[in-house]
């Protein structure tokens, strides 16, 4: 068997924000890793030193800082990507509680050169699994992320995005890439999606390992942050942003996402006319601008 100091140098960011008490907990499983060889790296989009001051008791951790940086996760990312010394870079969010051997997994997927990136199983009690679709990790050319990561099979399999709670890529390409793009604002929708459709439009491919587990725990949000209540018009607007942008980007505009734009239109545009009242109008709005603005930032950007 391979030495453990012969195996890549990993690095592990950890996205947090105004959550101190999670981020410990997420520290506490991390520090139980099978596999030894890596740095942590807490970017901290904060607006109070909670986060640092936690840190004086992790003091192998580097730390980083976003003040006040609600809502920008690829800046976030792209920050402990460029202090990343690792040729593995893996990211979890604060609350994505890693099993023991969770990184010695994630490092096994990298067995050959056209492996890109490499993610792992997702358990999420708030997210019902659809048992009878076998898909995992793929978009559709409407821009429908499917995601069924928490489903419990066997054998690694190939997939065309990971979730960005256990994310690995090759440093190497990262940067190559220009790491995260910015463009993907408000609740970070896509943002996961579109690095893993560059890597591998790069020609690389990635891989799910099922046994490289994290238990995604969702603390609650704090104030400020955007949720997923798509009912929102500040949650759909950036939402279909993301979504418009990431297919004018990715795969490029196609009679089945403009049948899905019909739609989406269609749908708030009646529920205008049944129920005309201000928070139905702005839904409209914020769906219209929302398409609009997405493919605009692709084509202006």
């Amino acid at each position: 068997m391979q030495e453990q100091k012969d195996k890549p140098f990993a690095s592990v960011i950890i996205i947090t924000r105004n959550r101190p008490k999670i981020l410990a907990d997420c520290l506490d499983n991390l520090a139980n890793q099978t596999y030894v060889d890596f740095e942590t790296i807490v970017v901290d989009s904060s607006d109070n030193y909670a986060a640092r001051d936690l840190l004086s008791a992790w003091p192998a951790v580097h730390y980083l800082s976003i003040w006040d940086g609600r809502n920008n996760m690829p800046a976030a990312r792209n920050l402990g990507l460029s202090n990343a010394l690792g040729d593995i870079v893996a990211f979890i969010d604060d609350d994505s509680m890693v099993f023991p051997d969770w990184l010695e997994n994630i490092m096994s997927g990298y067995s050959e050169d056209v492996i890109g990136g490499v993610g792992g199983r997702i358990i999420n009690k708030k997210i019902t699994v659809a048992v009878n679709d076998a898909r995992i990790g793929q978009v559709l050319p409407d821009g429908t992320a499917i995601e069924n990561f928490s489903k419990d099979i066997k054998n690694p399999i190939l997939v065309e995005w990971f979730g960005g709670c256990n994310m690995s890529f090759r440093r190497l390409i990262l940067n190559k890439l220009d790491g995260f793009d910015s463009k993907y604002g408000g609740n970070n929708s896509y943002e996961d999606v579109d690095i893993s459709a560059r890597v591998r439009n790069a020609g690389y491919k990635l891989i799910l390992i099922p046994s490289a587990v994290v238990d995604h725990v969702y603390a609650p949000r704090v104030e400020g942050v955007v949720t997923r209540d798509y009912d929102n018009p500040k949650v759909r607007y950036h939402y279909l942003h993301n979504r418009a942008y990431y297919v004018t980007k990715n795969i490029g505009l196609n009679k089945v996402y403009l049948v899905y734009v019909t739609n989406m239109l269609y749908e708030v545009t009646t529920n205008v006319i049944k129920k005309p009242c201000m928070a139905t109008w702005k839904l409209l709005e914020a769906t219209i601008l929302g398409f609009i603005r997405g493919s605009w930032d692709f084509y202006f950007r």
